[in-house]
């Protein structure tokens, strides 16, 4: 899908308020349903790969596989379509470990230390408390850490904000094996998760989530290859909704600027009429 191809299709429903955010969810949602890149015969198949990631997940002292058999309430996070030739899926505690971070006592919130991120640091707040705690290193979260927040604003992120030790709110996903596994391509499933919740209008019940049904989510896994081909795609695809995203702002500024001008001249022409007649 070239650039003027995907113009072409959006050009009219550029109009619409969602428009943008509209089309970020469709590339998304292509991406994790194998449908957004070719698909190479030659990749090595991501059963392979994922049996290196459990090797690995044992080797670290992680828990086992929670096979299906014992996973009964497997069927309620299954996908909701084929997957492509392989393909295969892993539920996310196969993939990476759920970290819970710390909660704090106001007392040991500080104004100065190490930055404390909370949920709120990664939305809208720049309010940043401090602590001087010493805490265990899985505490921290460093740059390049995939982490997530869950309560009523929630969603994926790839911080990189330095150093910092991270609440309770906010989950740190490290992998397993990060040769066997794109941490970028892992993000991307984790936002179309995301954006998949907040459309349904079920955003709230990620304040009932709980790391065991995290743990639980089920992660359509491409082969290695094909998840760098995905993510080179969608970065290039969502850097395009930047442009068209700028440009719907620049004309939506062109067509204010005009009404007001259109405003200021009518409002004008009643003040212009009445020195008229004050004259006359």
């Amino acid at each position: 899908m070239n650039a003027d191809r995907l113009l072409t299709l959006f050009e009219p429903i550029s109009e619409a308020p969602d428009a943008i955010p509209r089309l970020r969810r469709f590339i998304l949602d292509l991406a994790v349903r194998g449908k957004l890149v070719e698909q190479d015969p030659e990749d090595e198949p991501a059963e392979e790969q994922l049996a290196r990631i459990i090797e690995a997940k044992i080797l670290l002292g992680r828990r086992e596989r929670t096979t299906k058999k014992n996973r009964p309430e497997l069927a309620e996070e299954s996908l909701d379509f084929s997957l492509p030739v392989r393909w295969t899926t892993a539920p996310l505690a196969d993939l990476v470990t759920v970290l819970n971070g710390r909660a704090y006592k106001q007392s040991e919130l500080l104004d100065s230390g190490t930055p404390a991120l909370r949920v709120g640091n990664l939305f809208t707040s720049n309010k940043w408390y401090y602590s001087d705690l010493e805490l265990e290193d899985d505490k921290y979260c460093d740059d390049g850490d995939l982490i997530f927040a869950w309560p009523a604003s929630f969603g994926p992120f790839i911080w990189n904000g330095g150093r910092a030790i991270y609440h309770y709110h906010i989950w740190k996903l490290p992998l397993h094996s990060p040769e066997d596994l794109s941490r970028d391509y892992l993000y991307l499933y984790l936002l179309n998760k995301t954006d998949e919740i907040k459309a349904s209008g079920h955003g709230i019940s990620m304040v009932h989530m709980t790391k065991e049904k995290m743990e639980r989510l089920e992660v359509p896994l491409p082969p290695l290859a094909e998840q760098h081909r995905i993510v080179a795609k969608v970065d290039e695809l969502m850097a395009l909704c930047d442009q068209l995203e700028q440009q719907l702002s620049q004309a939506e500024q062109s067509r204010r600027g005009l009404l007001e001008a259109v405003l200021r001249e009518a409002l004008r022409v009643p003040e212009a009429n009445s020195a008229l007649q004050g004259r006359a």
